[in-house]
């Protein structure tokens, strides 16, 4: 129960950062998120880190491409596939994101936070990375510029 409550805060703090009036799905938000954490990757990359099909990753990149978050180039390994990249305006949503989040925790009151909760979240975490497959997951990608 604790856990649903927090994620339902931690995306409604999220949402708050837009570029101008765009709202993104949060397929489409989990998608740049991706990307800007990882750099340029493979939509079959993406499609694999945020568990999902290549269909829908590819019309998540659709939209956000549409609305200049990221761009497609060929890669460079393999000019049959494509690589996705944040364009500048993608950074900065993410930065701005990443600031919000972390002004939420900043001014949150002394010992909210407890040391061990922090260790704990940071185990837990660890665990359900690797016992979902989803281990190369970057640390903080909530976070992630």
């Amino acid at each position: 129960m604790e856990i649903s409550e927090l994620y339902a805060i931690v995306l409604r703090i999220a949402r708050r950062v837009q570029d101008g009036d765009e709202a993104f799905t949060a397929t489409q938000r989990l998608a740049l998120i991706e990307t800007v954490a990882v750099g340029p990757l493979r939509l079959g990359q993406l499609a694999s880190r945020m568990d999902t099909t290549p269909a829908t990753a590819t019309r998540a990149v659709d939209a956000l491409e549409v609305s200049g978050f990221v761009t497609r180039r060929p890669d460079p390994d393999d000019r049959r596939g494509t690589v996705v990249q944040a364009t500048p305006k993608g950074q900065r949503w993410s930065d701005r994101r990443r600031t919000m989040l972390l002004d939420v925790l900043t001014d949150l009151p002394p010992g909210a936070a407890p040391a061990r909760l922090i260790a704990d979240m940071a185990r837990l975490n660890d665990v359900l990375r690797r016992s979902t497959g989803h281990d190369d997951v970057g640390r903080g990608a909530l976070l992630a510029r």
